[in-house]
């Protein structure tokens, strides 16, 4: 064996290694095919989620009632609170989603997840995901009187066990 021993012939046999690591690191692939002749199928991206996350009632929204309207939701079942006095029959209602959800109320599709609704009878509600798996929601309506909010969430949560 030949021992190296000029400076020119260390600097070759330095410049032919990193020479030879570059060329090995540029053959590498990442796109290499999956064994059994193909790549993976895609994977499935479309959401299940079908949730009602929000409800807003606004008295700047609606002539026909006299104050704003407030939820409470317990499992598949939502409880509108608007105060008394309030028509109602056409009361705009908009609801908050899970991303990429729809919503139809009385198998009517709504627009931007808002319509006007007729309170005066419970409605159900039918969720539908991205996927196309879809969720039942009853509507419950309870009127009350103007109070403090405090108030307004206790009296929503005593009646919360009435039965639809």
């Amino acid at each position: 064996m030949k021992i190296i021993s000029t400076l020119k012939e260390k600097s070759k046999a330095s410049l032919m290694v990193v020479l030879f690591i570059a060329v090995l690191a540029s053959c590498s692939k990442k796109d290499d095919p999956v064994p059994g002749g193909g790549n993976p199928p895609p994977s499935n991206t479309t959401s299940a989620a079908k949730e009602i996350t929000g409800l807003t009632i606004l008295k700047s929204e609606n002539a026909n009632i006299t104050g704003d309207g407030y939820f409470y939701k317990s499992g598949l079942k939502i409880y509108i609170t608007i105060p008394l006095n309030s028509t109602l029959s056409d009361v705009k209602v908009n609801f908050s989603l899970s991303a990429k959800a729809s919503i139809k109320v009385e198998n009517v599709a709504l627009t931007n997840n808002s319509g006007s609704l007729d309170l005066s009878k419970t409605l159900t509600a039918i969720v539908t995901a991205e996927n196309g798996t879809t969720q039942n929601i009853a509507f419950r309506l309870l009127l009350m009187p103007l109070v403090k909010i405090a108030q307004k969430v206790l009296f929503t949560r005593a009646v919360s066990a009435l039965p639809m």
